[in-house]
């Protein structure tokens, strides 16, 4: 079984684990990110576990 991870964390490690990038190519990601985040807070998801294919397209779109 998966640990819960909030979002913001998993974006976090993310972007910490992204050793190939620039300083300013990881704030450009971070800031998309950002959107990411959002959406997670607006849809009340507090857990990347709860991540599925379908709600990915949703944000997509």
């Amino acid at each position: 079984m998966l640990e819960p991870m909030h979002p913001a964390e998993a974006v976090q490690d993310y972007l910490n684990g992204r050793t190939d990038l620039s300083p300013s190519s990881k704030q450009n990601h971070g800031y998309r990110l950002q959107r990411f985040l959002e959406w997670w807070e607006k849809e009340g998801i507090e857990d990347m576990n709860d991540l599925t294919g379908r709600k990915l397209h949703q944000y997509k779109i």
